[in-house]
């Protein structure tokens, strides 16, 4: 997860919405600028001038003969030349992609149609912080607090039952106004505190949730749901909500987490790769007929299946009583049937080479299951969530979720 804190500064007060590539990349870093570039900006031809990302001085962008350069205002020197054409067209971010990329990443329902480009705060959408109550939510980028506060006093006296203003670094606010805020039932918010990025996409942090059960606890006590399980795994829309020990983020929807979420709802239960595949993504038949030989029918092949997991059961009893014999000889038939399953034959009587089918499916399923658990491992996620799958986790031809102690999950 990372946090976004030099782009709120940037354009907290900043006039307008628009800089070059070079002041954006200054903002974001080389890595970030081309993902959120394609994602949230919109190209509005060559700029005039721009920012050094140096020392902050104005530069006048002027044609050259291998791209642009970059003249310093105050002494004329060229400072910079052949710049490319990327690095110095001005982008503007584009309030409707914004805005419906905050809407999902905060589990808001957002407002159709197009965005009033405007100084004043604008519909982000709706949300519902309790059964029966729907707040509206507005976004402002504001190029003065003066502009700021007059906002705030409009959106006060317009409001029935509240209201959240979301705005890039929280302001200050006198004593009055915030009162009043509290009496309108409404929380004036810093997207700084809020959103964060992470997997090519805006993403809630820890302090969204924080500020939702403050908000309810203060307002709408009595119609507050029970407390949030303290280990869940469940799909929202386009997000996954993990929650782990109490802890709290979310996830990009995704194949990896689907699989997970089947595992978790089958602790101590070994899979079949092809038939978790089948669970997730309903393609009935996966790995259900044939071997590399002749075709074999189902009967056969769950018959081979429940041999494999018996035989590993005793594997398993023979290395807990470190009987070697037992474990040489159980070994060798588990590999004869894992030779055997990883050769089971596609769709419709295909013979395939022993690399695809089953075995192919098993890899693409731990590599999408390690993408789930890098991801919760990553800096300002849940760590602590990621290590306890990995180590619960067994990847292979059957899947299982073993934990150590048993958690219950909420899925």
């Amino acid at each position: 997860m990372i946090p976004l804190n030099d782009f709120w500064q940037f354009i907290a007060f900043r006039p307008g919405l628009g800089a070059t590539g070079l002041e954006w990349c200054s903002v974001f870093g080389d890595d970030l600028w081309p993902v959120m570039r394609q994602r949230m900006f919109i190209g509005d031809g060559i700029a005039s001038s721009c920012i050094s990302s140096g020392d902050s001085r104005p530069m006048r962008v002027v044609p050259g003969s291998g791209g642009f350069q970059l003249v310093c205002e105050a002494t004329g020197v060229v400072e910079s030349d052949a710049v490319p054409e990327e690095d110095v067209r001005c982008y503007r971010l584009d309030l409707r992609a914004f805005r419906d990329e905050t809407a999902g990443a905060l589990g808001i329902e957002p407002e159709p149609g197009t965005v009033r480009d405007a100084p004043g705060a604008f519909p982000l959408g709706d949300w519902q912080p309790v059964e029966g109550v729907t707040l509206p939510v507005y976004l402002m980028f504001p190029p003065t607090a003066k502009l700021l506060q007059v906002e705030i006093q409009r959106l006060l006296l317009s409001a029935g039952d509240g209201f959240i203003l979301l705005v890039p670094e929280l302001p200050r606010l006198d004593r009055a106004t915030r009162d009043l805020i509290e009496q309108k039932k409404a929380m004036v918010l810093a997207l700084s505190d809020v959103l964060a990025w992470d997997d090519s996409t805006l993403c809630s942090t820890q302090a969204w949730q924080t500020y939702r059960d403050a908000y309810c606890a203060r307002h709408h006590a009595d119609r507050m749901v029970p407390a949030p399980p303290s280990y869940e795994f469940r799909k929202t829309g386009d997000y996954w909500t993990v929650r782990f020990n109490g802890e709290f983020t979310t996830i990009k929807d995704a194949i990896g987490p689907s699989y997970v979420a089947q595992l978790l709802a089958r602790p101590h239960r070994k899979i079949f790769a092809p038939d978790l595949l089948e669970a997730v993504t309903g393609q009935v038949g996966i790995g259900k007929v044939g071997s590399a030989g002749e075709q074999t029918d189902n009967q056969t092949l769950d018959e081979v299946k429940k041999k494999y997991l018996n035989i590993q059961a005793e594997l398993e009893k023979a290395e807990r009583n470190n009987d070697l014999a037992a474990q040489e000889r159980l070994q060798r038939e588990l590999d004869s049937l894992t030779d055997y399953l990883k050769t089971v034959k596609g769709f419709n009587g295909r013979t395939r080479k022993a690399s695809d089918d089953a075995d192919k499916i098993r890899r693409a399923m731990t590599q999408a299951i390690g993408r789930v658990l890098d991801s919760l491992g990553a800096e300002g996620k849940l760590p602590a969530a990621a290590q306890h799958l990995r180590n619960a986790i067994k990847t292979g031809l059957f899947m299982s979720y073993e934990p150590e102690e048993e958690l219950h999950w909420s899925l």
